[in-house]
């Protein structure tokens, strides 16, 4: 009876049969968690971005340099920019994670699948640009110049969490994207 009040209280039982009510509670839990973490990156990602805006423009010096915080590969205003795009689209992604609902939460297995293997690419980059970044200048170790390699490293973690929840949904058909409903095949009456 509890599930099925708080079926009630999240707004399930207007798209959801009562035989999943538990399924989609449980996703509902699931994605809820990955929210949490996925806040926690995108929240880290801002501190990154504001800090480096605070040594470019707010001439803060208890930071790192400006040297620091980029690579150089892409001139500071475009960077600026993409930084700005990435942050929106991760907060419009985390936000309807966090409510489980919206376009961004629809269940797309096979595009979580390429997220994934992405994020592994994309954290093992990152894993061998800091080990070659160390051989040429040891003395960036643990400091200096590394700012972004760790902060490409927190956008492969979001991606890879991001993808657990377009992989893990589970539940009734009618939450499925349209696109898994003809893979999904007629029903068999039980």
């Amino acid at each position: 009876m509890t599930t099925f009040l708080l079926a009630v209280r999240i707004g399930l039982m207007t798209t959801v049969p009562p035989t999943s009510i538990s399924a989609v509670v449980n996703k509902h839990a699931r994605t809820r968690r990955y929210s949490v973490v996925m806040s926690v990156l995108v929240a880290l990602f801002f501190l990154r971005v504001a800090g480096q805006l605070l040594v470019t423009d707010g001439g803060v010096s208890f930071l790192s340099p400006i040297e620091q915080w980029q690579s150089g590969l892409l001139p500071y205003p475009l960077l600026v920019v993409a930084q700005g795009a990435i942050l929106v689209l991760l907060l419009v992604i985390t936000s309807s994670t966090w409510r489980g609902r919206g376009v961004v939460t629809v269940r797309r297995p096979r595009l979580g699948r390429l997220l994934a293997w992405f994020s592994y690419a994309y954290g093992a980059a990152m894993i061998v640009r800091y080990g070659i970044t160390i051989a040429i200048h040891p003395e960036w170790r643990w400091s200096g110049h590394t700012i972004p390699i760790a902060f490409h490293g927190v956008l492969a973690t979001y991606l890879f969490l991001y993808s657990r929840v377009l992989i893990e949904q589970r539940g009734d058909p009618a939450v499925h994207a349209p696109s898994d409903r003809r893979r999904l095949g007629p029903e068999v009456p039980s």
